[in-house]
């Protein structure tokens, strides 16, 4: 073999192991029940620009209010008679995986609401997962579960002006709600989902910090 045919012959084996590694690359697609995260967004309104959100209802705007997370929040405003929230991230569209917020409540008549697989206009609680958080102070303290089978009430574990890391999972067979690192509730059971919208709102006064969501992808088997 010549030197110039053993050239080729080691491009070629370089072309295909160039191949090989590229084509690894593809989303993981786990066997039987097994999750795999595929990517994570996160935003946390530090550049104070809210263009790449859907902004109405109530009175909606980015503040010099420190959180956990950075020096900026949302602050979110609501009372009666006012168009409710309807906020969400226009670019992001979410299905299975795990839902992170840090947000406070600012007074004794304030909620933290969170909607899960929301359509783009609607604010109707009959479709997706609606979550309402009163902290201890308030006059209705408690933690609301509603919308695709959940009916669950139980207390809260969290106060007036305290800042909280609130975080979903909702997978095929599980959904587990923790606030503070505590667990809140879970259950196992089948779960089915539309791909919708990651909305916050919130009841007369809410400061949301960062809003995170982790897609996971399902193995088919």
């Amino acid at each position: 073999m010549t030197h110039l045919n053993v050239l080729v012959a080691f491009i070629l084996l370089l072309f295909v192991q160039v191949l090989n590694a590229y084509a690894k690359q593809d989303i993981p697609v786990c066997p039987g029940s097994c999750i795999s995260a595929i990517d994570s967004v996160t935003y946390d309104f530090e550049d104070g620009d809210l263009s790449v959100f859907n902004v109405v209802g109530g009175s909606i705007s980015i503040e010099d209010e420190s959180g956990p997370t950075g020096d900026k929040s949302i602050q979110m405003q609501h009372f009666a008679g006012q168009v409710p929230h309807n906020f969400y991230a226009k670019e992001l569209t979410v299905g299975y995986g795990t839902f992170v917020v840090y947000g406070k409540t600012s007074g004794s008549i304030s909620d933290l609401l969170i909607h899960l697989f929301g359509n783009d206009n609607s604010t109707a609680t009959d479709y997706g997962i609606h979550l309402s958080l009163r902290p201890n102070g308030s006059d209705n303290p408690g933690i609301s579960i509603t919308g695709n089978g959940f009916d669950v009430s139980t207390d809260a574990n969290f106060n007036v002006n305290e800042w909280v890391r609130i975080e979903i999972e909702v997978l095929p067979n599980t959904f587990t709600l923790k606030v503070k690192g505590e667990v809140i509730h879970t259950e196992s059971r089948e779960i089915t989902i539309t791909e919708g919208r990651f909305k916050v709102g919130a009841a007369f006064r809410g400061y949301y910090d960062s809003i995170t969501y982790d897609r996971f992808l399902v193995g088919a088997g």
